[in-house]
């Protein structure tokens, strides 16, 4: 029953669905799928969707589990710097699991899954490479635009989910879908990287 439990928690928490504070377009918006949402502040929040039928799943384990490990990789007490805001088994069996993250490092930590958050200058920095991209209206964004696109945050994921950001998106990946001004998708789950600049 361990070795259940162990790759829900890896499912769980490959998964990712955002909720947070209020900003921008769509204040209060919430996903509706598994993604994040970034915050003025740079804070993230995630949730998790993810049915949890199968008789030998332990939502009261699993979620100890959840617990020892945000303690374990951002802190406990008044100074964590990760925290499980909602965890709720409804009666049709599907678990929601909202987590505040205070920075894109520690999502990345806890999760195990790359996500980067800052500036189109410190992404290029970091050694990301900037992608094909397009704009709200789908059209191509050209290399010149984008070199002057420096002072914009971007957010770089490689987990298939949705990403909502507290201002509108100047930008995604040509692989991405825009759901909404400040909304992006990316809707498979493969070895490429989403790229998002707001």
């Amino acid at each position: 029953m361990k070795k259940y439990l162990i790759r829900v928690l890896s499912l769980l928490l490959s998964a990712v669905f955002l909720a947070g504070c209020s900003f921008g377009p769509g204040a209060g918006e919430m996903p509706d799928g598994n993604g994040i949402r970034i915050d003025k502040n740079g804070k993230l929040t995630q949730l998790i969707v993810e049915d949890f039928s199968q008789s030998y799943y332990n939502a009261e384990e699993l979620k100890g589990q959840i617990e020892q490990k945000i303690a374990e990789v951002g802190g406990s007490g008044d100074e964590a710097k990760i925290r499980l805001k909602d965890y709720t088994l409804s009666e049709d069996k599907n678990l929601r699991v909202t987590i505040e993250y205070d920075t894109a490092g520690l999502y990345a930590d806890f999760n195990q899954r790359e996500l980067f958050c800052g500036t189109v200058a410190e992404a290029v920095a970091a050694g990301y490479v900037l992608p094909e991209m397009k704009t709200p209206e789908d059209t191509a964004l050209s290399p010149e635009t984008l070199s002057g696109m420096g002072d914009a945050k971007i957010v770089v994921f490689e987990e298939a989910m949705q990403v909502i950001t507290p201002t509108e998106i100047k930008g995604i990946g040509t692989d991405l879908v825009l759901a909404a001004p400040n909304k992006a998708v990316k809707p498979e789950e493969d070895e490429s990287i989403g790229f998002v600049i707001y």
